[in-house]
């Protein structure tokens, strides 16, 4: 069964942010593009299967069963929803080497 995917408006505020700061503050358009294909690619793989990928390794964030992928140097973390809809929900899109955990508990926390 294919899921649907579905971007939360945070996770499409971090990749817009993303994509314009490696096009127009790093210029370089070609990397942007090489991102966006990269996401398209993986996401296409995880509607078809997507407890492919591991929950994040944190108590309190395991508990919420956030998964999360690795695209590039980006990690994109996300929620299945297996009820009627079988949706995969994109929450964040972060670069591996931000404090990810924190940036996640300060959404579930607000």
């Amino acid at each position: 069964m294919t899921y649907s995917i579905q971007y939360t408006e945070t996770a499409v505020r971090d990749l817009t942010e993303t994509v314009e700061y490696i096009d127009h503050v790093l210029l370089n358009p070609d990397a942007a593009d090489h991102l966006l294909d990269e996401l398209d690619n993986k996401l296409t793989y995880l509607a078809e299967y997507p407890y492919a990928h591991p929950v994040v390794d944190d108590p309190f964030l395991k508990n919420q069963s956030i998964h999360f992928t690795l695209i590039n140097h980006y990690l994109a973390f996300y929620i299945i929803d297996d009820d009627d809809h079988k949706t995969v929900h994109i929450i964040r899109f972060v670069h591996f080497q931000r404090d990810w955990i924190t940036v996640l508990k300060i959404g579930y926390l607000r």
